[in-house]
C-alpha cells in the first residue's frame, strides 16, 4: 500500500517543509516528487520518486539517464521525463557558472597559476597576461 500526500499530516507535507524549513531540509526523494507534482491513481508522487532512486543508484546517475530510461518507471510519462531532466540540467548549469565564478583571477599570483594551467588545458606553449 502506497502512502498518498492526502494522507500525510499538512505540516509535514515536503511543500509545507519546503516553506517552513527550506529546501535542504527535505529528502531527494521528497525534492524529486515535488519535481513530478504528482503520481498516479495507484501511486503517489512519492513512490515515484522512490521508484526512481531505486532505479538510478545516486542522483550522478539520474542525472545521465536517458528520457527513454527516465520514463521506464512507472507514474512517469514523456512530460514529467522531460521536465524532471529540465530541472537537472538547469542544476548542472548553476554548476558550470559557479565554476567560472571560482576561476576569476583576483591576484599576480592567481594569474600566473592560472595562466600556466589555461595554457597546459589549451596545448599552448604560452599564455601571458599582462597587468
Amino acid at each position: 500500500m502506497t502512502l498518498f500526500i492526502r494522507d500525510v499530516p499538512q505540516t509535514e507535507r515536503p511543500r509545507e517543509r519546503f516553506v517552513r524549513e527550506g529546501a535542504k531540509a527535505l529528502s531527494n526523494q521528497e525534492i524529486i516528487a515535488l519535481l513530478l507534482r504528482s503520481g498516479t491513481k495507484e501511486i503517489s508522487a512519492l513512490h515515484v520518486a522512490s521508484e526512481l532512486l531505486m532505479r538510478f543508484s545516486t542522483l550522478a546517475q539520474l542525472s545521465e539517464a536517458s528520457l527513454e530510461e527516465i520514463q521506464t518507471i512507472r507514474g512517469i510519462g514523456f512530460a514529467k521525463a522531460i521536465e524532471l531532466a529540465a530541472a537537472i540540467e538547469l542544476g548542472k548549469r548553476i554548476q558550470r557558472e559557479r565554476r567560472v565564478e571560482r576561476a576569476v583571477i583576483t591576484s599576480l599570483k592567481t594569474r600566473s597559476s592560472s595562466s600556466w594551467m589555461m595554457c597546459a588545458r589549451c596545448n599552448k606553449s604560452i599564455l601571458s597576461l599582462y597587468t
